[in-house]
């Protein structure tokens, strides 16, 4: 058989006895019957029993099947391998030795009769691998995965893990309702469930309480389950006692929050430190308070600044986007009215109010430096796209932020100058800090500043949209960006 596959006609010539030529043709009006009929000529090629070693003649099933795509000819594989229980099984065994056909492999094991020992085994070397059901995946390849999975259930092999990628819709406790529709039974053989969801907008996807409640009911309807994962979502920071069933205390089921590092405490209700790895990776790299993100999405932060400032995990970045609303009693009032305390382990603050012509006072900023003092690592404090007093009263400076010559900057504007502040003095200082900020150069600074923020409405005829004023920030961050001020 040629290594490709013609779809539209099949052609030979054939030379009589008596020297007349024939053409044989034979066309095919769908792709079905061709595929029909070529699953004929594989099953029955693969049927033979070979006496070469089980290395050759998996080169052999490769050399077949490699130029046939199985996501282009499905049906051929799936009628060869209901064909001929031989045939199905070398070509499962193809199948499953690539990652990319692997799940394809499930649709050719429905073919056949399961009770062929060799497709329970298949299925047991299935399962003993993470299954995963991808939100991407088509209803028919969604269904296939469930319905092996069910009779693997059934026969009492144990699944080793069950990934839901983007699938998971809802749950009632009872069943598993899929984004495609389909529903997922409880599986009495499961030993770990994997929920990973999407994205709403820019956020992880919030599960609420009534719907984390139906989950563990759900779960413990699988008898064997043991853990229980959650990825890529935001869940309830303190579960009720009443979402945690004793049976789940019994059975000692360990639930994870993968996105933070984080496992339940099932006698306390309480998220506890399980994976110090995860929460030292998410604080190696900038941690951010956006002025649109939810309560819940901010307070998830909160929680990982505290449980990293706790373990002595040092915090890179932090950064306050559009999100600082003031500074009281030594903490910050976020806009959504949550209070930030400042973790011991911060290392970098950065403060972008972006609000059009958001003046701090020298009460403000004196109040954000004594909340940066509490930090016994805190290296650099920065305001961006503010306008700040001329100098700051050196005596309401904190001594501790003079030991330590912790770096405190200010951008005003995209203005191509960046500003230091002179712990000792209170003076502000440029040019490598080697020039004082005069009041020629400050009142300059205040005009420049008040002209780049304050005639920017009228410069759109008074209608300046939101969507205008993000293009705006955008551009003055990557100017930013492009100086290096976000470097380490």
């Amino acid at each position: 058989m040629s290594s490709t596959l013609k779809l539209e006609y099949f052609l030979r010539e054939v030379l009589t006895g008596d020297q007349f030529l024939y053409k044989i043709e034979v066309r095919f009006h769908h792709k079905l019957f061709c595929e029909w009929y070529a699953a004929h000529y594989i099953a029955d090629y693969l049927s033979q029993e070979s006496s070469t070693s089980a290395t050759t003649e998996s080169q052999t099933v490769a050399e077949l099947l490699h130029y046939l795509d199985p996501f282009e000819f499905q049906y051929l594989y799936r009628f060869a391998c209901g064909l001929n229980e031989t045939a199905s099984g070398k070509i499962v065994n193809y199948l499953q030795d690539n990652l990319k056909h692997e799940k394809f492999a499930m649709m050719c094991m429905l073919e056949q009769d399961y009770k062929n020992e060799k497709i329970v085994d298949t299925i047991k070397k299935l399962a003993s691998k993470v299954v995963h059901v991808n939100g991407d995946d088509s209803q028919l390849l969604q269904r296939s995965t469930l319905q092996v999975l069910e009779f693997a259930s059934a026969k009492q092999i144990t699944i080793a893990c069950l990934h839901l990628t983007m699938a998971f819709k809802e749950c009632d406790g009872y069943t598993i309702l899929l984004q495609s529709g389909l529903s997922l039974r409880p599986l009495k053989t499961v030993e770990k469930i994997h929920i990973e969801t999407e994205k709403e907008g820019k956020e992880p996807r919030t599960i609420s309480e009534i719907q984390l409640t139906n989950i563990f009911r759900f779960a413990l309807r699988c008898q064997s389950v043991k853990e229980l994962f959650f990825s890529e979502c935001l869940l309830p920071l303190s579960p009720s006692q009443e979402s945690i069933n004793a049976e789940m205390e019994s059975r000692k089921i360990k639930i994870y929050w993968r996105e933070y590092g984080y496992s339940l405490n099932l006698y306390s209700g309480d998220w506890e430190v399980d994976n110090i790895n995860i929460i030292e990776s998410l604080c190696s790299e900038r941690l951010q308070f956006w002025n649109v993100d939810s309560q819940l999405q901010q307070n998830c932060t909160l929680q990982l600044l505290k449980n990293a400032s706790n373990n002595g995990i040092p915090i890179f970045h932090l950064e306050l986007l559009q999100s600082f609303s003031m500074a009281n009693a030594g903490n910050i009032i976020l806009c959504s009215g949550l209070q930030l305390s400042c973790p011991v382990s911060l290392k970098k603050l950065s403060i972008d109010t972006y609000e059009e012509g958001r003046e701090l006072t020298e009460t403000e900023v004196v109040g954000i430096l004594m909340f940066a003092q509490q930090s016994k690592r805190l290296e650099e404090l920065m305001f961006l796209f503010c306008l700040l007093p001329q100098s700051i009263a050196a005596e309401d400076i904190p001594s501790i932020l003079k030991s330590r010559k912790v770096k405190v900057t200010w951008l005003p504007y995209d203005s191509g100058r960046m500003y230091d502040l002179n712990l000792e003095s209170g003076r502000w200082m440029y040019d490598d800090r080697t020039l004082d900020v005069t009041d020629a150069v400050y009142s300059k600074e205040v005009r420049d500043f008040r002209e780049a923020w304050h005639p920017m409405t009228a410069k759109s005829s008074g209608d300046m949209t939101v969507e205008a004023d993000i293009v705006l920030h955008s551009d003055l961050l990557a100017a930013v960006a492009s100086r290096s001020v976000w470097s380490k």
